[in-house]
């Protein structure tokens, strides 16, 4: 699921969404910290579905010259340049977001 579709819902839905995932969610929180802890849970189970690589560098090819590097390093991923971390997010879609607006 998006961190745009995400936003979009109510504490209590984030809440019944995390469960789906195997947390458990404290309403109490801020609603942003309720979707970053969605986010970070959906991701852990991913990997571990998949079995996937922890550590891993997707290389952006919007463009041919592109010096901008994503990696992955559980549970953030990371925007680099010439080897200088730029972001650093959990979301996957903000990191892109950066790079398109450079």
């Amino acid at each position: 699921m998006l961190e745009s579709e995400l936003k979009k819902m109510s504490k209590k839905e984030l809440e019944d969404h995390g469960r789906t995932l195997g947390i458990e969610l404290d309403r109490r929180e801020s609603k942003w910290k309720l979707v970053q802890q969605v986010l970070e849970a959906a991701a852990n189970v991913y990997f571990a579905e998949t079995e996937e690589v922890v550590e891993e560098v997707v290389p952006v090819v919007e463009t041919p010259k592109s010096e901008y590097e994503l990696t992955y390093s559980k549970p953030f991923w990371s925007v680099s340049k010439d080897g200088k971390e730029l972001k650093k997010s959990p979301s996957l879609e903000a990191c892109q977001r950066f790079i398109a607006s450079r």
